[in-house]
This record gives C-alpha cells, sequence and structure tokens, in this order.
C-alpha cells in the first residue's frame, strides 16, 4: 500500500500536465480542430448570408406554330425567301433556280408580289424544261402559278423563275417579295426555324418550358419525336397523344446571344403533327440591389495572429448569380476590392494591416445573387 501513493501522484500530474498544454492552446487561438482554428490558419468569421438583393421574374413567349414533321403527303416548302431581284440582259442576269428532289410528286405552286418592274421583259417559270408561265407583270400584282402534276417526276426537278428581254441590247429587272415555291408531296421532312436571344436574358436565363400539343388523330407515332436546340438534343420520346412540356436551359440547349436554331424531326414511317408549339423564355431582372453588412470583432490573440509577417488574409465564398452578372464591390474598413465573381468558389487576398479590434465589412452589387460559405481566414505562408 505504501507503494501505491507516488503512482498516483505521477499520474495525477501528468493529466493536470495536459489540461494545462490544452488551456494554453485555446487561449492562443491556435486549437486543432476548434472553430476551423490550427496552427497553420485560423478561421477569423464564417457565414451563409444566402440571397443578397431582390429579383422579379420576367417572360417572353416565343411561338413557334403548329406544323408537321415525319413521312406525310403534303406541301413542300421547296424554296422561299423574302425579296429577290431578277434580271436579264446582254452582258448578265440573275435568275431563282430552285432543285427539288421528289417522292411522289403531286401539284407545285409558286408565289411572289411584284415590287418594281424595269423594261419590257416577262416574269417566266420553267419547270424540267418546260414553260408553264409567262407574262408581263406590274407593280403590286401578286401572281400565283398552278403547276400540274404533269411537269414534275420522281428525283430531281428544276424549277426557274426569271425573265425575258425582248430586246438584246436593254436590260430587264424585276424586283420581288414574298417567294415561295411549294410541291405537293409524300417524303420525309423535318421542320427547322430560329428564334432570338438577348444578352440581358441568357445573363439572368432561368429554367424555361418548350410546350406543345400532339393530336391523337393526325400523328403516326412509330419512331421517337426529336427535338433539338443548336444541335443538342433535348428531347426524344415516342408520344401519343399529350400535350408536352420540355425543359431548356442554357446548358442542355447551348442557348447563345443572337439566332438560335430549333429542329423538329423523327424517323422511319413517323408522323408527328405538332400543335400550337411555344417557349416561354423566362429571365429574372433586378429590382433592388445587393448589400450586406458585416461587423466583425477580433480579441488581441486573433490580431497578433494577422500580424505575423508569414500569414496572408483571404475572403472566400461560394457565388450563384440570379439576375445580370456585375461585380461586387467589398469594403473592409479603408480597404476596397472589386471583383466580377465566377459562379462557385471565389477568393479574394485581403492586404495586411487593414484588419483591427472593430471591423466593418461592406458586399454590395447591382445585382441579385446568391453567398454560401462565406469565410474570413488567415492562413500561414506554405513553404
Amino acid at each position: 500500500m505504501d507503494d501505491a501513493f507516488p503512482v498516483v501522484v505521477v499520474i495525477g500530474l501528468a493529466v493536470f500536465g495536459m489540461f494545462w498544454i490544452g488551456g494554453q492552446a485555446s487561449d492562443d487561438g491556435f486549437n486543432l480542430g476548434i472553430g476551423g482554428d490550427s496552427p497553420e490558419s485560423m478561421l477569423l468569421y464564417s457565414s451563409n448570408p444566402g440571397t443578397i438583393g431582390e429579383s422579379n421574374e420576367d417572360f417572353r413567349s416565343i411561338g413557334f406554330g403548329t406544323f408537321t414533321v415525319g413521312e406525310q403527303r403534303g406541301d413542300i416548302q421547296a424554296y422561299t425567301a423574302d425579296s429577290k431581284q431578277i434580271s436579264n440582259g446582254l452582258m448578265s442576269g440573275e435568275k431563282i433556280v430552285v432543285d427539288y428532289n421528289a417522292t411522289q410528286p403531286g401539284e407545285g405552286k409558286v408565289s411572289f408580289e411584284v415590287l418594281g418592274r424595269e423594261g419590257k421583259g416577262e416574269i417566266f417559270v420553267r419547270v424540267n424544261g418546260k414553260e408553264v408561265f409567262s407574262a408581263a407583270t406590274i407593280s403590286g400584282a401578286t401572281p400565283e402559278i398552278n403547276i400540274s402534276q404533269e411537269n414534275f417526276r420522281p428525283g430531281m426537278n428544276k424549277i426557274i423563275i426569271g425573265t425575258t428581254q425582248p430586246n438584246p441590247l436593254k436590260t430587264a429587272v424585276y424586283s420581288i417579295e414574298d417567294v415561295e415555291v411549294a410541291v405537293r408531296d409524300r417524303k420525309f421532312h423535318d421542320h427547322t426555324t430560329y428564334f432570338q436571344m438577348y444578352d440581358h436574358e441568357l445573363n439572368s436565363f432561368r429554367p424555361s418550358n418548350l410546350t406543345f400539343t400532339v393530336p391523337v388523330d393526325s400523328s403516326t407515332p412509330n419512331e421517337p419525336l426529336n427535338i433539338e436546340v443548336n444541335g443538342k438534343g433535348v428531347f426524344s420520346q415516342r408520344i401519343g397523344r399529350s400535350t408536352q412540356s420540355v425543359t431548356i436551359t442554357p446548358q442542355n440547349a447551348d442557348l447563345r446571344t443572337g439566332y438560335n436554331t430549333i429542329n423538329f424531326g423523327t424517323d422511319g414511317e413517323s408522323k408527328y403533327t405538332i400543335k400550337n408549339a411555344e417557349m416561354q423564355a423566362r429571365y429574372s431582372i433586378n429590382v433592388q440591389p445587393a448589400q450586406e453588412n458585416i461587423n466583425l470583432g477580433l480579441n488581441q490573440n486573433r490580431l497578433d495572429y494577422i500580424k505575423r509577417d508569414n500569414t496572408n488574409e483571404k475572403l472566400r465564398f461560394d457565388y450563384q448569380r440570379s439576375t445580370t452578372s456585375q461585380p461586387i464591390e467589398i469594403q473592409i474598413n479603408d480597404a476596397f476590392y472589386r471583383k466580377q465573381p465566377e459562379n462557385g468558389r471565389n477568393s479574394i487576398d485581403i492586404e495586411e494591416g487593414v484588419f483591427k479590434e472593430e471591423n466593418s465589412i461592406s458586399i454590395s452589387s447591382n445585382q441579385t445573387f446568391t453567398l454560401q460559405n462565406l469565410e474570413l481566414i488567415s492562413e500561414r505562408d506554405q513553404e
């Protein structure tokens, strides 16, 4: 029993020494694993501010209309132009040449409006070398030229719209607009059209819906209906009678400023009638600038750590914009920083001598955005 007492004393002193060392480390602010501090870094401040600023959602409707894709008999548009000039002269001339590859052609149609005329020539239409129309046409006239089935053949057909000039020393010129050449045919075809996006819409674009209806009585869904935007597939599904809603984002559709292409198509002996196709382009509008104010007090231990020669201070945060991308302005006491942040993790280096015992931090911008995992940290240099 007499030999046991010294052992107890030694163990007690050892335990007391461990608690004393741990208490000293905590007081210096270097306690491992507590509050994010370590001998290599010290966490001065952290928060999750969330959404800063205020925005409203706006939208613009983009209509694509009603159309049919796939294997079908109908009026196939072989050529279209907003405006064109045709002429015939001694040294030069212009004409419209349309090459149309037919499957089972029926009747055809050529239409246009005459804007102006110079000379005494006549407008003519020839199909596979045979003249089907010729007339001197006055300004404002809108001739509609019907072409009988016997003028077409399966395979390649050539349709020419031009003008004659009886006097070889003069030139005949016609200016025409709304030019269209159509052939009633049975063939496979897609439907491609375009829509425009503006900078302010794309900078704050939100997931938008492309909606359309497929009537059961005018569709043959043997193969999937495929929809591509700028060459990227956004929808592929066999569908019967239903109303569809397809989500469009700048990522899955590769949206860009200016004109974007949208294509509806199918394979095999399928046919889909698309009714009232429309996209609601949704985007955010900033209505209240962002402002976040932080008051930060630092005790002497943390100030001593910051003032060491081998430490650097950084402000880090996760950023996600909600409206147009604008710079963020950060003021820490008398120091001012401006950054164009990227979606994701961002970091700003803070110069020496900025911090004191009582600190004021302001984060502002002319936009609405979200900040998460905001951290002000002091780190030792990595040797």
